[in-house]
């Protein structure tokens, strides 16, 4: 079998040899937050680590079609340039956070925060549209995650602590409510109509009427990493999936692979491990150029 290593100084990080599946047979270039070392960073496909900026406790992270970066942080989002100035910043009062922001239509982002269990579209770093939703777990740190506005102007917001999905109208109505599962991260609607959701332990895609078409089970499917708690999503053109494993330790003979693409029938093609990354939360593929991929679902 095949094995593709990267090793880097400092950061260490590493694609390797994916499971009894299957051997990675490439590399990504990719944007992505660590948030054990309070840090966004850009690593290339040879594994080696390009431009990072410090970030207390970031999650979301992107890189727009300008180049710029926007991420969140533990109580605020901002978007700078790649030279690291701030273009705009959007702010919350402690003990109040942001875990959550997305570039949606119209040079908007939809902003989840936490305490308030609020959701905003900003622009300019100013409120044009909030939406209020409502939980039964009043705390203000894990209320939410990573929330999502659907092509259909809709909003999926998973409900960390309470364990359940909602979809809301722009209204703050609750349109459906996915089964519970234990500590949802991410929710995206794919061009397919289905929900792809990160949640106990597992990546499942929801049907419309709430079947189950697609899940990557841990036990039978990933058996050689350590599935802590998966979080950022991405459904990429080809149909493979990228999951990003927040919290992954090594675990007897489970690696701690933080990041990794399966593809539907479940093979692993590439994987990133790393002795210090720690508590990825999302990430985004980027080009040979290191310019943001297109038509990634997200």
């Amino acid at each position: 079998m095949s094995i593709i290593r990267n090793i880097i100084s400092g950061a260490a990080a590493l694609a390797v040899c994916a499971s009894a599946f299957a051997a990675p047979s490439h590399g990504h270039n990719y944007l992505a937050s660590s948030h054990k070392k309070d840090e966004i960073f850009i690593m290339n496909d040879k594994g080696e680590k390009v431009w990072s900026h410090n970030v207390p406790h970031p999650q979301d992270v992107w890189m727009l079609k300008n180049g710029n970066i926007v991420t969140s942080w533990a109580h605020g989002v901002y978007e700078m340039t790649k030279d690291k100035k701030i273009v705009w910043e959007y702010k919350v009062e402690p003990p109040y956070e942001v875990p959550s922001v997305q570039p949606i239509e119209g040079g908007k982002f939809l902003v989840g925060i936490d305490g308030q269990c609020r959701l905003v579209e900003i622009k300019d770093g100013k409120e044009v549209h909030s939406v209020q939703m409502s939980s039964s777990v009043q705390i203000n740190h894990g209320q939410l995650r990573m929330c999502r506005k659907t092509r259909q102007g809709t909003y999926l917001a998973p409900l960390t602590a309470e364990g359940v999905v909602r979809e809301y109208d722009r209204d703050g109505k609750v349109l459906r409510e996915f089964p519970h599962m234990a500590s949802p991260v991410n929710a995206l609607r794919l061009k397919n109509g289905n929900t792809l959701i990160s949640g106990s332990g597992r990546v499942t895609e929801f049907a419309d009427d709430g079947s189950i078409v697609w899940e990557i089970n841990p036990e039978t499917d990933t058996p050689g990493i350590n599935m802590a708690v998966p979080a950022g999503i991405q459904r990429l053109e080809n149909g493979n999936t990228i999951v990003c494993n927040w919290g992954t330790r090594e675990a007897g003979d489970k690696k701690a692979v933080h990041i990794f693409e399966i593809t539907p029938d479940k093979r692993i093609v590439w994987e990133v491990l790393s002795d210090d990354f720690g508590d990825v939360a999302h990430c985004q593929l980027l080009t040979d150029k290191l310019k943001p991929v297109k038509n990634i679902e997200r």
